[in-house]
């Protein structure tokens, strides 16, 4: 069905047949397109890592990665995780997660996560085309984890 442009609406009484074509059809239209629904990301190792800068590696294996999942909006993504359990050696500054879904982010934008586990705190999460960087305060080394480090996270970015 195609999207119509939406009335402008005055004092008139509405009917059933406008509010079906300027209402429930154009969401429908909307619905169809995937607008704002979410879309869970399957479990791929090669979307985690470890950005340069740092040493060591984050591995994120199947069953710590409880949501990964993203949402567009037009030209807006929202991007959000829950990475139970991950594993960390070396002196990793900067994690990395792929951005989904085949996107491109425009700008970098900033945003906050929360990490648990031997390294607990608010930290800050970068889009730095094509991933987003996870960094603790002031750009501290993350701390070794074998089976510990949970990290979760939301942001919203501008993609072309």
């Amino acid at each position: 069905m195609p999207w119509t442009n939406p009335k402008t609406w005055t004092s008139a009484v509405l009917s059933s047949t406008e509010m079906n074509t300027h209402l429930r059809d154009n969401l429908q239209y909307l619905y169809d397109r995937g607008v704002g629904i979410w879309t869970s990301v399957p479990y791929n190792a090669a979307n985690f890592g470890v950005d340069p800068g740092g040493s060591g590696t984050w591995t994120v294996d199947a069953g710590d990665q409880v949501t990964f999942k993203y949402a567009t909006f037009g030209k807006i993504m929202w991007v959000q995780w829950q990475l139970e359990t991950t594993t960390l050696t070396g002196a990793a500054i900067a994690l990395s997660i792929a951005i989904p879904g085949g996107a491109t982010a425009v700008n970098g934008e900033m945003g906050v996560c929360y990490a648990s586990g031997p390294t607990t705190e608010f930290c800050a999460v970068a889009v730095v085309a094509p991933r987003l960087q996870i960094l603790r305060s002031a750009s501290a080394p993350w701390a070794v984890a074998t089976n510990t480090q949970s990290i979760r996270g939301q942001i919203w970015f501008e993609i072309a």
